[in-house]
């Protein structure tokens, strides 16, 4: 390995190590556990050493697990309130087959878990939920109005809401979700216009979250803001908190670092192409930026006579699959590395390359999945679904 790898290899753990402190540092003074009750996977947070405060259940959207909604968890959190996260049924590591009708029922479990936690003032509780999960926040608000002190919907889609109920509803849009931004609108309209009364529980507010859409609002330091803004009104409680959320920052950074990992490393163990073989920067930025659009095309055809939605058994998932598929041939045949039909036998993989293949693939699998698992997604997967992987 020669001196510049060397370098690289070296900035490569720094940044690695350096993400690996600021995600940790995110749950400095707090507590945080890991537990199934019901079969249902749950964390919760809470500040450590506090007296009894005030609870918030935080429920993800459609296709999502409770990582992804971390973000409130933690800035809830390090306001002085107790969060607890939960999977729905056929989400992240919850093993039950994906069902809507389980929305409210594992919500409930959520709610029992929550209000079982020792640091956690049963009486004094608020509710969040995103897209899919903000329909079974409003429903649980409006079903159990006395239950809950306030209600957040992010990209909110329905629900029955009147002027009453549920309590203290804020709507969340983000400015590029359009569909959802005038869901909202109708929403705050069905449930009787802006109202500043959260005192009697009349609360009403829609904040439209500049420059995010469906998944980025998620992240969004202004739309954590406002929910805790909402939380500390409810409840007259304005502990001071400077906590902003960059985990998917220092996320960013390992991931970075973990490339860098693998250019300084390859090398070593890699045997150089010929010149004959290896394709032009043309025939590979090509690929690049080829590949998204050949995919995407691709799957939109498929679309038309199979159904992607489900395929595989997974929601998602299955036509992800096809789209990464469609996109490798696409990039490996602008690099005329493609079928491997068109190739003479003496230029197949050796098995030294196919080894090193399957460890690179581990190298990056690792590089974007290890920290993902704690930030935003559960990377790894449960026995019910890692026997779909393939």
């Amino acid at each position: 390995m020669n001196r510049q790898r060397v370098l690289i290899l070296v900035t490569a753990i720094i940044l690695i190590a350096m993400s690996w402190l600021g995600v940790i540092r995110a749950r400095s003074g707090l507590v945080v556990r890991s537990f199934t009750l019901r079969d249902i996977p749950m964390t919760f947070i809470a500040p450590q050493n506090s007296e009894l405060v005030p609870g918030v259940l935080i429920a993800h959207g459609f296709a999502g697990s409770k990582q992804l909604m971390l973000g409130y968890g933690y800035t809830f959190a390090q306001a002085g309130y107790a969060s607890l996260l939960w999977d729905f049924s056929g989400h992240g590591a919850n093993p039950a087959p994906l069902n809507m009708e389980t929305l409210q029922p594992d919500l409930e479990v959520a709610y029992q878990a929550l209000t079982e936690q020792s640091e956690v003032d049963p009486d004094r509780l608020a509710i969040l939920g995103h897209s899919m999960g903000s329909s079974a926040v409003m429903t649980a608000g409006i079903e159990q109005r006395d239950r809950f002190d306030a209600t957040i919907a992010v990209s909110p889609t329905r629900a029955e809401v009147t002027a009453d109920r549920p309590a203290n509803l804020l709507l969340q849009a983000g400015s590029g979700e359009g569909q959802f931004v005038d869901s909202a609108r109708k929403l705050l309209q069905t449930a009787g216009g802006e109202n500043q009364n959260l005192a009697k529980g009349k609360g009403r507010s829609l904040i439209v979250v500049p420059k995010v859409e469906h998944i980025t609002i998620l992240f969004s330091d202004i739309s954590h803001q406002s929910a805790l803004e909402w939380i500390n009104n409810t409840f007259e409680q304005f502990n001071p908190s400077n906590y902003v959320d960059r985990r998917m920052g220092w996320y960013g950074l390992h991931l970075i670092g973990g490339l860098m990992a693998i250019a300084a490393l390859l090398p070593t163990f890699a045997t150089p192409t010929s010149q004959q073989t290896s394709p032009t920067p043309q025939q590979k930025w090509g690929g690049l930026v080829a590949a998204p659009f050949a995919a995407t095309a691709g799957v939109r055809l498929m679309s038309r006579g199979v159904e992607l939605e489900n395929l595989g058994g997974l929601k998602v998932g299955g036509a992800l699959g096809i789209w990464f598929l469609l996109g490798g041939l696409a990039w490996l045949g602008i690099q005329r590395q493609w079928p491997l039909s068109t190739r003479r036998k003496k230029r197949l993989p050796s098995p030294k390359a196919l080894g090193l293949g399957i460890l690179v693939f581990i190298f990056l699998w690792l590089a974007f999945g290890a920290m993902a698992q704690i930030v935003w997604l559960q990377w790894w997967l449960i026995p019910a679904r890692l026997k779909l992987w393939p």
